[in-house]
Formats: C-alpha cells, structure tokens, sequence
C-alpha cells in the first residue's frame, strides 16, 4: 500500500458546491470537536447512533459490523473504535465514541446539517452532462432538471449529498 498525504488531493474542477467563509469555519470547528460523523457513529455510554440513521433503515440487520482499530482510552474527539459495515454495496465507515448526552445531541445536529450550498451555475452543466450519458438523475435527488435552465430548480426533500444531510430542500433560484 502507498501512502500519500492530503496536500496531493486535488479539488474538482467541476464540483458544483461553495461554501461561505462563515460555514466553512463552523464547518471546520465541527470537525474538531466531533471528529468525522460521516458514515455511521454509534456512542457507548447512551448505546444510541448519533449519525446515520437513514443509511441503518437501507442495511440488512444481519450485515457485520467489523471493528478494525479499538483504542485503550477515548482519543481528541471522544472515538474508542473505528471500523466499518461489511454491505453488498461496499464498506461502510463505521465508529464508536463515549460521549456525554449533550455532545451526543450536538453531534446529531452537526452531522445533520448541511455546511454549504449549490452553485447552480456549475451544478447546470454536471447535471446536464449526466443526464446526456444517461445517469439515473433520482438517485442524486434531483426533480427537474429543466428548472436549472430557468433558475427554478427543485430537489427532492431528502438530498444524499453528505454536507447536506438532514436539510429540507426547497426551490433554489440563482
């Protein structure tokens, strides 16, 4: 295995989403102070799921969760396991904290917010390019596509993109 490091990623030139310098910053301390609640995140002391309760209601019961790392003692964001949930569709992250009630509530909030938005403008010529090579458009959450042209765009009220999680979409207008 090679190993690499985050300064050798690169962005996307495509990618239709922004974020305002005061997101990206509660975005930022959110990743401090809970760690990464993509995936699933499950806490110990409440045995509650903090993050990932859609995904759960698509996982069969009986798929394994695997541990692969156990910590001795709670590490900076509170996780003592890392691992993930062995599905037909790939690996699932998955991960333990102990957390107190109040950071579990916080956490759940966080990973259901969204820390950032569409720029319609680049999202226009994705989508279109995906519904030319014939990408199933439902999938991404996506009702009219020909509400871009016009600035009316609407999406489902469930958007599967991670940063969105949780947020009601309405009517977006450039």
């Amino acid at each position: 295995m090679k190993n690499d490091n985050v300064g050798n990623l690169r962005p996307a030139s495509w990618n239709p989403r922004k974020i305002s310098k005061q997101d990206l910053k509660r975005l930022g301390d959110s990743m401090r102070r809970f760690g990464d609640l993509s995936g699933v995140v499950r806490d110990l002391n409440s045995d509650s799921l903090i993050g990932g309760h859609q995904r759960l209601k698509h996982f069969d019961p009986t798929w394994p969760i695997k541990i692969e790392e156990r910590m001795a003692k709670p590490d900076a964001v509170g996780t003592v396991a890392r691992g993930y949930i062995e599905t037909p569709f790939g690996k699932w992250s998955y991960r333990e904290v102990r957390w107190d009630e109040n950071t579990c509530k916080a956490a759940n909030v966080a990973c259901n917010n969204s820390a950032g938005s569409f720029d319609l403008r680049a999202l226009e010529p994705l989508v279109k390019s995906l519904q030319a090579a014939g990408a199933d458009l439902d999938i991404l959450g996506l009702k009219d596509v020909d509400g871009l042209r016009t600035g009316r765009m609407k999406m489902k009220s469930r958007c599967p993109f991670p940063e969105s999680r949780g947020r009601n979409w309405e009517t977006f207008g450039f």
